[in-house]
């Protein structure tokens, strides 16, 4: 059977990032959490940046609010839950379920997953727009019962009228398979550990990928390896 981006899922995504982060930490147990977090920070202002390109060639501003509307991610993760609010005139999100999160736990990931959390959602933003700043106030893979996100000022009724109407323009066809969010995040975090590291970054792929195939089969590794050519 040939594998295309549709048999990937938020699983493989997670768990191919925390065996990068776990081959990492095995090679360099006293400063390999300074490069997980950096090479993760590099991957998230990357797909921030894509986002941002995205929403400025339509002609929208980059607020929380356009940030929401042109998200890559597909809207089906797992068994993510999550819902919005506004508060003293902030815009609130919460999440009480992460596939992510799962998929660590299904493999005993959720150590080296846990570095994820602590960077991903706060680079994308930076990426997006630097002069948006997102504040977290509770993490799940920290043990708290919800992720807890605070993105700025919420938008006046005007602009969130404009960010419907993108959004009903974009529909889904904006949003970006597995395949390609977890290709691209082995691309990006393959280049920061080569510079980092050498040639020994290569190694840490190498062994991340190896594992990855171990799990999934041999054919998911190939195409990523395909992608990322």
């Amino acid at each position: 059977m040939e594998i295309t981006g549709r048999d990937f899922t938020v699983e493989h995504h997670a768990v191919l990032y925390a065996l990068m982060a776990k081959q990492i930490m095995l090679f360099d147990p006293a400063q390999g959490e300074v490069h997980v977090l950096a090479a993760t920070g590099r991957y998230g202002e990357d797909r921030g940046k894509r986002m941002a390109r995205a929403a400025l060639k339509d002609g929208c501003g980059l607020n929380p609010c356009s940030y929401m509307v042109y998200g890559e991610l597909p809207l089906v993760t797992g068994a993510s839950k999550s819902s919005s609010s506004v508060e003293g005139g902030r815009f609130r999100t919460s999440v009480s379920g992460c596939g992510w999160l799962d998929a660590w736990k299904k493999y005993d990931l959720a150590d080296y997953g846990a570095f994820y959390c602590k960077v991903i959602d706060e680079s994308v933003y930076r990426g997006f727009n630097p002069e948006l700043e997102l504040k977290i106030s509770s993490c799940l893979s920290g043990g708290d019962e919800a992720c807890g996100f605070d993105w700025g000022e919420a938008v006046s009724q005007e602009e969130q009228q404009r960010c419907q109407e993108f959004a009903e323009k974009l529909g889904t066809g904006f949003r970006k398979d597995f395949l390609f969010h977890t290709s691209g995040m082995l691309a990006v975090m393959g280049e920061y550990l080569k510079e980092a590291y050498g040639n020994h970054g290569n190694e840490i792929v190498e062994r991340a990928l190896e594992e990855f195939s171990r799990i999934f089969g041999r054919e998911y590794a190939a195409i990523l390896e395909k992608e990322t050519r």
